[in-house]
């Protein structure tokens, strides 16, 4: 039998090659940036409201990146990293000296707004990034962005056309600089529950979501709340601290705003059982509800979900996230497994009392 070949287009456009299943390429290893985060070639996306802390510990990343030392107590891969500051970009160069630890660490800031759907500009800020592997015999290992907002001019953050634009810029990027990982920094909507704002088709192209959430006191959480690779309910505490900076010596002090590792003691992100449960509590006792033998539709209990409230949502693609989610929650805490179709009760949960023993 003839060896598979991969057959290739003879139009002029982008070529591409088909495989035949038992002759696939391999596929690389995956290596994380972020110890059970994040890794190369993927992309990321740090989601808060403003002034939630969403930049300050994304600065903290980069520097723990190129310093070589751990974030938020996960260890990561030394290299280069490359900070687009597209929003107060002096703020957030002062904000880099304040909070570094090695004068000589190879941090790289950009103060610009690249067009990320303009497939010029995606390919002119690859190739300048190639270029610090050229000087520094090292190539990058993230691309942080911040804000994606201010790198989209003109195009409507709601509109699921231009956030596909959008989304084909920054895997152009990833494709281009194939050593690093892409994270962007994005505003949480108006509705309070700390979503991505815009159209879903954003939230649909990153493979891990970090959301900022306030915890106990002045204890913040970064949270994986999306993630195709990772375990999901991942959370970093911290804590936002003010440090002195000078410019010089003998300049007068000035006060910025750094993010350092904090002890969470707030405990897992389901909430205890109590006079009001939670949202997890409510859909789990849905689920009980509904199910013959342990076993529910998902798209039955999804629905229900939806005609009692208890998800809302601009659509039905982001109902259906809030939903997931929720799912995963208690699938981590082991009271449910689920399939795309099915929704199977664990042996920690029976019918409206959700928390309660057998």
């Amino acid at each position: 039998m003839a060896d598979p070949i991969p057959l290739k287009n003879n139009r002029n456009q982008r070529g591409f090659s088909l495989h035949r299943l038992d002759a696939l390429p391999e596929r690389p290893a995956r290596e994380e940036v972020i110890q059970g985060l994040l890794a190369v070639g993927e992309i990321g996306a740090i989601v808060a409201p403003a002034g939630e802390g969403k930049s300050t510990v994304a600065q903290l990343l980069l520097t723990c990146i190129a310093e070589g030392r751990p974030f938020l107590g996960r260890n990561v891969l030394q290299g280069p990293a490359i900070y687009i500051a597209a929003e107060r970009g002096q703020e957030a160069a002062r904000r880099l000296l304040a909070i570094r630890r090695k004068a000589k660490a190879p941090l790289y800031v950009a103060m610009a707004r690249p067009d990320l759907s303009n497939q010029d500009e995606v390919t002119d800020l690859a190739n300048r990034v190639r270029q610090v592997c050229e000087h520094e015999r090292s190539c990058p290992g993230i691309i942080v962005i911040d804000t994606l907002a201010r790198c989209m001019p003109g195009l409507d953050e709601n509109s699921a056309r231009d956030m596909g634009r959008v989304v084909e810029g920054l895997t152009r990027l990833v494709e281009q600089v194939p050593s690093a990982a892409v994270l962007f920094v994005h505003h949480a909507g108006k509705g309070g529950d700390g979503e991505m704002r815009g159209s879903t088709a954003l939230i649909g192209a990153v493979d891990v979501e970090l959301q900022v959430k306030n915890a106990k006191g002045k204890i913040k959480r970064l949270v994986v709340t999306k993630a195709n690779a990772v375990a999901e309910g991942q959370a970093l505490p911290f804590r936002l601290v003010p440090i002195e900076y000078r410019d010089t010596q003998n300049a007068d002090p000035e006060i910025v705003i750094s993010a350092e590792i904090a002890e969470d003691e707030e405990g897992p992100i389901i909430e205890a059982h109590n006079a009001e449960p939670s949202r997890s509590e409510k859909v789990l006792s849905l689920i009980a509800e509904l199910a013959v033998d342990r076993l529910a539709n998902r798209q039955a209990c999804l629905q229900t979900a939806r005609e009692r409230k208890l998800i809302e949502g601009k659509s039905a693609d982001s109902t259906a996230e809030q939903f997931r989610k929720v799912l995963v929650e208690l699938r981590d805490a082991d009271l449910i497994t689920f399939e795309n179709k099915t929704i199977t009760l664990g042996s920690g949960a029976t019918p409206n009392r959700p928390n309660a023993p057998l």
